[in-house]
C-alpha cells in the first residue's frame, strides 16, 4: 500500500471513531443530568462505584485483545488462514473461561464491597449488592467482546466497531432515562445495562462471522498458540493489573474515605473531562497498527514522523477546547447541573480538564511503545505511578475532599506522560543498528523478565 493510501486509511478510520465518539458525547450531555436527578445523588454514586469496581476486573483480559489484534494482523498479512482461526479461537476461549471465573469472584465479593469497602447507607445496600451481581453476570461477555473488537481492529473494520459501539453507547444513555420515566430504579437500570452488554457482544460475533470466514464454525483450543499469545501479552498482563486501579483509584477512595454522594460530585466533572479525550481515543486504535507496521521494517524515521504529526495535531485541536472549558466550567455546570452542584464541582472540573489534555497526549507514546513491541516499558511506568498516585490521593482526599482527588490525578497524569514519552522518543530516534537491538523482531516473543 502506498504512503498516500495508508494515510487515507488512517484518516478515514480516525474519522469514523471521531464521529461515533462525538455522537456519544451528545448523548452523555443530555442524559447524565436526567439520570443523576432521577436516581438521586446517592444512588447515582452507587451506580458509578459499581461500574468502576467491575471495570477494575478488566485486568483479567490478560492482554488477549491486544494479542488478537497483533497476531491476526500478522497471519492475515501472510495468508495463514488456519493460524488466524487458531489465534481467534484460543483468545475467545481464554477470555470466556476467565470471564466466568471473574464473574464468580465479583459475586462472592459483592457483600464485602457494599458493607465494608464503601459502607453504603442501609437503604442502598441491597440495591448495591444486586447491581454488583448483575454487572458481574455481564463480565464474561465484556471480555469476549474485547477479543472480538481486537480481531475487528486487525481487519481494519472500524466501520463494524463504530456501528456496534455507537448503537450500544446511545442505548446505554437513553435506556436509563426511559426506565426512570417508567418509575424504575437503580436495579432495573443496571439490569438493562447488563442486557445491553450481552447484546453488544453478540452483535460483534454475528458481524465478524459474516466478515471473516475463519470465525465460522466452533471454537478449538490450541496450547501452542496460547504459549505464543501469552509470550506477547506477559507485560500487558502486568500493566492490566495496575491500569484499572490507576483509572478508578480516585472514585474508589472518595467512596471509601468520604461518601457515595461525594462520588457523584466528582464523577460528573470526571465524565465531562474524559469526553475531551474524544480525539485521542479516536486516534489511538488506528495508530497502534500504524506504528506496528512501521516498526516491523525498523523504519524509525517513519515512526518518529508519525509520532510528531499525531502529537502536534492533537495538541493544536485539543488545547483551545480545554482552555475554553476551564474558563466557562462554572457557568456550564450551573446551567447543566444546578448552582449547588457547580459550587462544589467547578474547581474539580477545571483541574481535570487541564489534566485531560496531558492525558490525551500520553496516548501517542503509549501506542508507539505498543507498536515498537516495548510493552515492558508501559508496565514499568504504570507500576511506578501507582504508589505515587495512591499515596498522594490517600493524603489529599481527607484534607481537600474531591479537589484533592483531582490534584492527585493531574500529578499522576504528568508523571505518566513523562515516563512514556521519554523512552518512546528515544526508541523512535534510534538509528537502524540500535533499533535492531531495542525493538523486538516481528516474530519474536518479548521476554517477561
Amino acid at each position: 500500500m502506498s504512503l498516500r493510501s495508508r494515510a487515507r486509511v488512517l484518516v478515514r478510520n480516525m474519522g469514523l471513531n471521531l464521529g461515533t465518539h462525538a455522537a456519544l458525547i451528545l448523548v452523555f450531555l443530555v442524559t447524565t443530568p436526567l439520570v443523576v436527578h432521577g436516581l438521586g445523588e446517592k444512588a447515582y454514586g452507587v451506580l458509578s462505584l459499581t461500574l468502576v469496581v467491575v471495570g477494575i476486573f478488566g485486568f483479567l483480559d490478560l492482554g488477549m485483545s491486544h494479542a488478537a489484534t497483533k497476531f491476526v494482523s500478522d497471519h492475515l498479512a501472510r495468508g495463514e488462514e488456519q493460524d488466524v482461526r487458531r489465534v481467534a479461537s484460543t483468545c475467545l476461549i481464554v477470555n470466556l473461561a476467565v470471564g466466568v471465573a471473574g464473574a464468580g469472584i465479583i459475586i462472592l465479593l459483592a457483600p464485602l464491597f457494599v458493607s465494608r469497602l464503601f459502607d453504603l447507607p442501609e437503604a442502598l445496600r441491597e440495591p448495591g449488592r444486586a447491581a454488583f451481581v448483575l454487572l458481574a453476570l455481564s463480565f464474561p461477555f465484556v471480555l469476549v467482546q474485547n477479543t472480538l473488537k481486537g480481531i475487528a481492529s486487525a481487519l481494519q473494520r472500524f466501520d463494524l466497531i463504530n456501528l456496534v459501539n455507537g448503537v450500544a453507547g446511545v442505548l446505554q444513555g437513553v435506556v436509563p432515562v426511559g426506565l426512570l420515566l417508567l418509575r424504575c430504579g437503580l436495579v432495573e437500570i443496571v439490569y438493562a445495562l447488563t442486557l445491553l452488554r450481552v447484546f453488544a457482544c453478540l452483535a460483534y460475533a454475528l458481524l465478524l462471522r459474516r466478515t471473516l470466514p475463519q470465525m465460522r464454525g466452533g471454537l478449538h483450543w490450541h496450547r501452542g498458540t496460547l504459549r505464543r499469545l501469552m509470550g506477547f501479552s506477559s507485560w500487558l498482563v502486568l500493566s492490566a493489573l495496575v491500569w484499572p486501579l490507576l483509572v478508578g483509584c480516585d472514585r474508589i477512595l472518595i467512596g471509601s474515605l468520604l461518601s457515595a454522594e461525594a462520588v457523584t460530585f466528582y464523577a460528573v466533572p470526571f465524565g465531562i473531562a474524559s469526553r475531551l479525550k474524544i480525539f485521542s481515543t479516536s486516534m489511538a486504535p488506528v495508530l497502534f497498527p500504524a506504528f506496528s507496521e512501521r516498526a516491523a521494517t525498523l523504519d524509525m524515521l517513519a515512526v518518529r514522523s508519525l509520532f510528531l504529526k499525531s502529537a502536534g495535531s492533537l495538541l493544536v485541536i485539543l488545547a483551545p477546547i480545554v482552555l475554553v472549558l476551564v474558563v466557562i466550567s462554572g457557568r456550564l455546570l450551573g446551567i447543566w447541573m444546578g448552582e449547588e452542584y457547580a459550587e462544589r464541582s467547578t474547581l474539580v472540573l477545571q483541574i481535570l480538564a487541564a489534566g485531560t489534555l496531558l492525558n490525551a497526549l500520553g496516548s501517542i507514546p503509549l501506542m508507539a511503545l505498543l507498536g515498537l513491541g516495548r510493552s515492558d516499558l508501559i508496565a514499568k511506568a504504570h507500576l511506578l505511578e501507582l504508589p505515587v498516585y495512591g499515596g498522594l490521593a490517600l493524603f489529599l482526599i481527607p484534607r481537600m475532599g474531591i479537589t484533592g482527588a483531582a490534584v492527585a490525578w493531574i500529578v499522576r497524569v504528568v508523571l505518566d506522560l513523562l515516563l512514556l514519552s521519554i523512552p518512546a522518543w528515544r526508541l523512535a530516534g534510534a538509528p537502524r543498528a540500535a533499533a535492531e537491538r531495542l525493538v523486538p523482531a516481528p516474530d519474536a516473543v518479548p521476554s517477561s523478565h
